[in-house]
């Protein structure tokens, strides 16, 4: 028992407001595992101010029930980061669609490794940028994958 296992590095992520609602709504779906994995720590989860807001007007309007679990959610879960400046979102302008352009330069430079979003499509990161789009479910198969590794690792010592 003398040896420890170092622990791995906390993934980090942005959550996108589609990816919020859907874990405000549906409490068995890979978005609301991901959101308890924030809550536990597990997971360093980061949302920029328009994709609270974004999310919470379209719970508003579409699911109002769903706001309550939302907000402690988004409290105990995600740390809330400013909206990228205007010059910094030209930096990005190719890297994105243009109405989710801020939300991947806010994902670049807050160090998300990754975006997690239902509109996969809409982003298209290049290279230098390290990071990552994944829609909700492929991540946790990502995460499910490496933390299956972590246990071989240690099994091999």
């Amino acid at each position: 028992m003398g040896s420890t296992l170092p622990l791995p590095r906390i993934p980090k992520l942005l959550i996108d407001a589609d990816a919020l609602v859907a874990g405000a709504f549906s409490t068995t779906g890979a978005s609301h595992i991901i959101l308890k994995l924030g809550e536990l720590s597990i997971l360093e989860c980061v949302a920029p101010v328009q994709v609270r807001e974004e999310a919470e007007r379209n719970l508003r309007y579409k699911m109002p029930d769903a706001l309550p679990l939302f907000r402690v959610l988004v409290s105990r879960a995600i740390t809330i980061i400013a909206d990228p400046s205007p010059t910094s979102v030209l930096r990005f302008a190719k890297q994105a669609h243009p109405e989710d352009v801020s939300i991947l330069t806010a994902a670049a430079l807050s160090g998300c490794e990754y975006l997690v979003t239902f509109n996969i499509r809409h982003y298209y990161p290049e290279a230098d940028t390290h990071m990552t789009v994944i829609s909700p479910g492929k991540f946790l198969q990502l995460l499910r994958h490496a933390v299956s590794r972590l246990g071989s690792a240690e099994g091999e010592e």
